[in-house]
């Protein structure tokens, strides 16, 4: 336990000391809950896990693939060629995802109608914000390349201003690609190998927020775990437990018909028509327009990889 004096250091220094009990996940073998909202009311404010199929989850942040081959995931996809056989980094699908699904703005991104005449055609690609975030487009832009870089670093590549371009569209430059094909690579000899693997404390799962369009949902995968689970696709796993963020939306669950009540929303960056077509299309699983291009390549590539028994 921690002395007062400890805990009163803490927080002036902006940490929170608590019981770890109230931080810990709750599993999904401690509840028997038909919805994540059960699960919400089950847990008391804890993060929680739930067995998700991987179809029914979203990840790529805005562009809200499925972590699956049939979804058309760029990683999946790379993962399942590669274990096939030496495939050079420029003919790999992450390449061909790279060279043809290149957002110009945010609103493109987004998959906007007319995102030409939006006023998020400012920002690039790294503004688009999620629209039930309160985080301005301006500031993720300025955030993102920070975030890119210390992701480049988990590849063993130095790009500390993040300008080798995003993992999650392109143009990306230098040995960012095939770079990227490795970790998927190494990732996949591991899973292979040893599964996934839980973390009961919390701080290393496949992480997102629920997404609840009247009575059925989706799991978009927002943190942690993008790269494992898009692997886990490839490697025909079905169904993982995923942690659920309790702080994200109300308990962790994003609910379509709270649409008015959306940061965005209200402070009139998207109007409500268009905050509910991002949610419904993250909740469907398709990409946006601007992806169409990669969408005929991926689709090629799917129908020559070997049928899985």
């Amino acid at each position: 336990m921690f002395s007062e004096g400890l805990k009163r250091l803490a927080m002036s220094l902006g940490f929170h000391v608590g019981s770890a009990r109230f931080s810990r996940p709750l599993p999904a073998t401690e509840h028997q809950c038909g919805s994540p909202l059960d699960a919400v009311y089950e847990a008391g404010g804890r993060p929680f896990f739930i067995d998700v199929a991987l179809s029914d989850c979203r990840c790529f942040g805005l562009t809200a693939f499925p972590p699956t081959l049939e979804g058309l995931n760029p990683f999946s996809l790379t993962v399942a060629e590669s274990r096939l056989g030496p495939v050079a980094p420029a003919d790999s699908a992450l390449a061909k995802f790279y060279e043809t699904y290149q957002p110009r703005s945010a609103a493109e991104l987004l998959g906007i109608d007319r995102p030409d005449n939006h006023p998020l055609s400012v920002f690039g690609p790294a503004g688009a914000p999620w629209p039930w975030r309160p985080e301005m487009p301006a500031l993720l832009q300025a955030q993102r390349p920070r975030q890119v870089a210390a992701d480049a670093r988990k590849t063993g590549i130095s790009d500390q201003k993040g300008i080798l371009g995003d993992p999650f569209f392109g143009p990306v430059f230098g040995a960012r690609a095939a770079a990227e094909i490795k970790r998927l690579e190494h990732l996949a000899a591991s899973l292979s190998r040893e599964g996934y693997r839980m973390d009961p404390m919390g701080f290393d799962n496949v992480t997102g927020v629920v997404l609840q369009l009247g009575a059925e949902w989706r799991v978009l995968v927002t943190d942690g775990g993008q790269h494992r689970l898009c692997v886990l696709g490839a490697l025909g796993v079905q169904a993982i437990p995923v942690q659920i963020r309790a702080t994200a939306g109300t308990g962790g669950i994003v609910r379509g018909e709270d649409v008015r009540h959306w940061p965005m929303v209200r402070s009139g960056i998207l109007s409500s028509t268009e905050a509910f077509g991002i949610f419904e299309r993250l909740f469907r699983g398709i990409p946006p327009a601007v992806a169409s291009e990669w969408v005929d390549v991926a689709t090629s590539l799917l129908a020559s990889l070997p049928t899985r028994s």
